[in-house]
């Protein structure tokens, strides 16, 4: 399959799952978050750039690990999942919360 239809399909279904994910997801998710965070020995005041954040279930956790002198820029393929993140780190008062959505594979961000 061409790369940029699969892009397009994944951004499809992405969009489609985003009202369904956290209920379907979060719980199964939940081990492989906290080895995750833990491997990750985040610190306050660090900046962390998380790709594929879907809904924010990590993005949240992250945010909270590296505290308000921290910085979390969250991004994904799906807007609607971005969107989603945005609106959750708000109603958590989460203001070190960035998002932005983009593709992995075309981060607008330097190396390092």
């Amino acid at each position: 399959m061409d790369a940029r239809l699969q892009r397009r399909v994944q951004r499809y279904g992405w969009d489609a799952a985003a009202d369904k994910y956290e209920s379907g997801w979060a719980a199964c998710l939940n081990s492989a978050h906290d080895r995750l965070l833990e491997l990750s020995a985040l610190r306050p005041g660090t900046s962390v750039l998380e790709v594929a954040c879907g809904t924010g279930l990590v993005t949240l956790r992250i945010a909270a690990a590296v505290g308000p002198r921290g910085r979390v820029v969250a991004t994904d393929i799906s807007e609607v999942m971005v969107a989603a993140t945005q609106r959750n780190a708000a109603a958590a008062g989460l203001s070190n919360v960035t998002t932005a959505h983009m593709e992995a594979e075309a981060l607008i961000f330097a190396d390092g």
